[in-house]
C-alpha cells in the first residue's frame, strides 16, 4: 500500500528530483502544499505527475512562474494558487486542461500578462485570476462557459467596453470586475439581473443613455470616470455635505453600543456578496466576494461570539466582527478636514478552540488607508491572533491620517495567505474587523489608547 501524501511530500522535501518514479502509478493524485511557508522554484518536474486531480499552493514564498509542465495535467480539475508568491505571466497552456473546474489564482507578482487561452474549457465552474496583473480586454470565450457560477476577475488592468453581447453571463450568479480599466456604458442585462455583481472602481463613462446615476442597483462607487476623489455620497445624491462630522464609531457587524459614553453606531446588515450600503449618517461599507466551500457557499458576513473573557460593557464591541472573502472597505465621508487617529479595533473570534482547527488557524490580510487618490498599504500581512497574543483577545492598530478631501476610506484585504476553507462555518480567512474609530489627532506622533480601552485595562489589572 502506498502513500501518496507521503511520497509527494518527501519528493518536494528533496527538491522534486524523483517525482517521475510517480508516472508509473496508476494513482488519482492530490497534491496540497498549502500553508507552508515553502520557497524556492516550481520544477518542471511536476509534469510527471500525469494523474493530478487536485493541485493547491496556496499561501507560500515560491518565485518564479507556473511552469509549462502543467500541460500533461489532463485530468486535472482543481488549481489553486493564491498567495503563493509566484509571478506573471499566466501560462498558455492552462488552455489545455479541459478537464479543469476550478481555475483559482490571485496574487501573482511580476510582469503583466493577457488572458491565458481558455476557450475550450467548457466545464469551467470557478474561473477566479484576481490581482494577476492582467493587461487585456474581456475575452469572448466567457460567453460559452455554460457552467460558468462564479467570475472573479477583481484587482487587473482589464481595459474596454463589456460586450453587449455577453448575454449569457446574466446567467452567472457571480460577477466580480472590480479595480480594473473598464469603460463605455454599463449593458442593460447587467444592471436588470438579481445576480452578484460588483463594477466598483472603474472608468466607465455611463451606466445607461441617461448617464452614469441613472440606476444604482449594483456596487458602483467610484464606478464612472472621474479625476477627483469623491464620495458615494456625492454620486448618489449630487449635493455638498450640509455638515461636517469630526468623529465616527462604527460596531462593526453587531448593534449600536455605548462605552464610557463614547457611541458606536450599530452595524447589523447581513451583507452580501457584492453590495454598497449606507448608512444614516456619514459612513457606508462595501463588500465583494463570496467563501468558497467544495460543498456550497457561505453567505453569512457577520460573526458573533459571545465567550469573551474580559468584562462588560466592553465585550460588547468585540463579540460581533464583520467579515469578507476578499475586499471589505468602510467609507467615511463629510469629515472636516484635519489630523485623526484611525483605531481599528480586532478580536479572533472564529478560529477558536470550538473549531475543527482549534487556535492553530492563520487569518492574514492587508490593511490600506485613502484619504487621496493613490490608496495606502498601511499594515501587510496582518494577523489578529499573533497581534493580540492569542484568540477571543482584543487589540487596537492605530493609524495617523490627514484628511484633505473629507473622506477616507478603509480597506481590508485579503491576498491569498492563511488558512484557507477548513472549518465548519467556512469563515476562517480573510478580513475581520470588529470596530472602527477615527477622532480627531494632535498630528502624527504617538497616539495614547481611546479612554474607554485604557479603562478596560486597569479594570482587568485590577481584577487579576
Amino acid at each position: 500500500m502506498i502513500s501518496l501524501g507521503t511520497i509527494l511530500v518527501a519528493k518536494y522535501l528533496e527538491g522534486f528530483t524523483k517525482l517521475k518514479e510517480l508516472y508509473h502509478f496508476s494513482l488519482s493524485c492530490i497534491m496540497n502544499l498549502e500553508a507552508n511557508h515553502l520557497s524556492g522554484r516550481l520544477p518542471s518536474t511536476l509534469g510527471y505527475l500525469v494523474n493530478l486531480e487536485i493541485f493547491v499552493i496556496n499561501d507560500n514564498n515560491f518565485e518564479g512562474q507556473i511552469p509549462s509542465s502543467i500541460k500533461n495535467w489532463l485530468n486535472v480539475t482543481s488549481i489553486r494558487v493564491q498567495g503563493s508568491g509566484l509571478s506573471g505571466p499566466l501560462p498558455s497552456e492552462i488552455g489545455l486542461l479541459t478537464k479543469l473546474t476550478k481555475l483559482i489564482i490571485s496574487d501573482l507578482n511580476g510582469a503583466s500578462s493577457p488572458f491565458p487561452p481558455l476557450a475550450n474549457l467548457y466545464n469551467m465552474e470557478y474561473l477566479i485570476l484576481r490581482s494577476c496583473n492582467i493587461m487585456d480586454v474581456l475575452p469572448s470565450y466567457l460567453d460559452v462557459m455554460g457552467n460558468l457560477t462564479i467570475l472573479d476577475l477583481n484587482f487587473n488592468k482589464i481595459s474596454g467596453q463589456i460586450p453587449s453581447y455577453f448575454y449569457s453571463l446574466a446567467r452567472v450568479e457571480n460577477i466580480f470586475l472590480n479595480g480594473n480599466l473598464l469603460n463605455g456604458s454599463v449593458p442593460e442585462w447587467m444592471l436588470e439581473t438579481g445576480n452578484n455583481i460588483d463594477l466598483s472602481y472603474n472608468k466607465f463613462e455611463a451606466l445607461l443613455s441617461n448617464g452614469c446615476q441613472s440606476r444604482l442597483t449594483i456596487p458602483i462607487f467610484k464606478l464612472c470616470n472621474r479625476q477627483e476623489f469623491v464620495s458615494f455620497w456625492f454620486l448618489q445624491y449630487h449635493k455638498p455635505c450640509s455638515n461636517y462630522s469630526y468623529s465616527l464609531h462604527i460596531n462593526c457587524g453587531g448593534k449600536e453600543v455605548t462605552i464610557s459614553g463614547t457611541t458606536f453606531e450599530g452595524d447589523v446588515d447581513p451583507g452580501e456578496p457584492s453590495v454598497f450600503l449606507s448608512s444614516k449618517t456619514n459612513w457606508g461599507f462595501s463588500n465583494t466576494g463570496l467563501f468558497l466551500y467544495d460543498t456550497g457557499v457561505s453567505v453569512d458576513y457577520i460573526e458573533l461570539n459571545h465567550s469573551l473573557n474580559f468584562p462588560t460593557p466592553y465585550s460588547e464591541l468585540y463579540e460581533s466582527a464583520r467579515v469578507s472573502p476578499i475586499s471589505l472597505t468602510y467609507y467615511a465621508y463629510c469629515l472636516g478636514n484635519g489630523n485623526y487617529r484611525i483605531s481599528l479595533h480586532f478580536s479572533e473570534i472564529v478560529l477558536t478552540n470550538d473549531t475543527k482547527l482549534g487556535g492553530h488557524g492563520r487569518r492574514v490580510f492587508n490593511i490600506y488607508i485613502q484619504v487621496t487618490l493613490q490608496g495606502k498599504l498601511v499594515v501587510k500581512d496582518f494577523n489578529i491572533v499573533d497581534a493580540a497574543g492569542g484568540i477571543l483577545k482584543p487589540v487596537i492598530k492605530r493609524i495617523p491620517v490627514a484628511v484633505t478631501s473629507n473622506t477616507v476610506e478603509i480597506r481590508f484585504y485579503w491576498a491569498g495567505k492563511g488558512t484557507f476553507l477548513t472549518i465548519e462555518n467556512n469563515t476562517g480567512y480573510g478580513p475581520l474587523i470588529s470596530a472602527i474609530s477615527i477622532e480627531p489627532g494632535d498630528g502624527f506622533g504617538p497616539l495614547a489608547l481611546p479612554s474607554f480601552y485604557i479603562r478596560l485595562l486597569l479594570e482587568c489589572s485590577l481584577k487579576a
